[in-house]
Parts: structure tokens; sequence; C-alpha cells
């Protein structure tokens, strides 16, 4: 009998403590300070101002970064529905100190742009179209950039132009794109 009840006061005291126990997670930065550095182990890329980058909708997933110079910047979407018949769910967040959405590109349905202090987080579901947001930073502010494609870390299908060369895949993901 002792035994029974010693097994059943463990079993009480972690179900307490389960449930008692918790996480607060705050995502602001109210007290002004930018955000946090990224990791050391994120890669570095430099982008071009002003180079365009284009695909063909429905041909092919990608994730397309343009850097238009001073303080602009564009990010579209697009999937290779011709080919599987399936749309792409994209979740992609961007970082800067002073980033603000400026435009949205082509959204419709349930794509949408969320931003927090010093970050946008865009969904975009893509099928033969293309989806994307424009946004602004400071004057040659350096983007965090982190993609998910259905779910999955989606840094091979980032596509942008840095030092006079089109990159296909960013080695890390995040990835920080610094411009050139």
């Amino acid at each position: 009998m002792r035994i029974l009840r010693s097994i059943a006061s463990v079993l009480f005291v972690g179900v307490i403590a389960a449930t008692v126990g918790g996480c607060i997670v705050v995502h602001d930065h109210d007290d002004g300070s930018p955000p946090p550095a990224p990791p050391p182990d994120v890669a570095y890329e430099a982008i071009d101002a002003g180079q365009a980058l284009t695909t063909d909708p429905g041909t092919g997933a990608s994730i397309l970064l343009e850097y238009e110079g001073g303080t602009t910047w564009n990010l579209v979407t697009t999937c290779d529905t011709l080919e599987t018949s399936y749309p792409c769910s994209y979740d992609i967040y961007l970082r800067a100190h002073s980033i603000t959405p400026s435009g949205a590109i082509e959204l419709e349905g349930s794509d949408f742009i969320d931003q927090t202090d010093g970050e946008l987080h865009v969904g975009l579901d893509t099928s033969l179209d293309v989806d994307g947001v424009r946004f602004d930073t400071a004057p040659g502010e350096s983007v965090e950039v982190e993609v998910y494609l259905d779910g999955d870390s989606a840094e091979p299908f980032v596509f942008w132009v840095g030092n006079g060369e089109t990159h296909t895949g960013s080695r890390t993901n995040p990835t920080v794109f610094v411009p050139n």
C-alpha cells in the first residue's frame, strides 16, 4: 500500500509540474534596441542594386530577391504547379531594424504580410502566378531572409544577383543579404 501511495504521489507531482510549467516568449523590441544579431553560422551574401530577375510562373519553385537600391527591395515567389499540379506554400521571414512593407505583389486568398518590430512574416500560396512583397529598409541596410516551402527549409530555391552573377540557392537558412 505504501508503494502505491509513493507512486501516486510522484505521478501527482509530475502532473502538477507539467500543467503549471510553461514558457513565455516575447517577440518585440519595445525598448528601442535592434533585433538580435544572427547566429555566427549565418551566411552573408552580397546583393547588387538594380538587378531584376525573371521567371515563368508555374514552371519552377523559386524565391527571387531583388534590391532596387536605396531603400527598396522586392521578394517574389513562383511554383512548379504545371509540373506537379500542386501549389507551393511559402513562409518567409524578412528581418531588418527598419523594415516596413511598401506594397503587395499579386496577393490573393490566404496570402498575408504580418509586421512586427524588425520583421515581416510573409505567407504566400503560389501556383500559376507570382506572389510577393515590396519592402523598404534604411538606405543600404542588410536584410536577413529565412525561407520555408511547404514547411521545409527552402534555401535551395532562393535566387539573387550578387557581384554581377545570378546565384541559385543560399548556403544557410537564414541568410543575410548585404547591399552591394
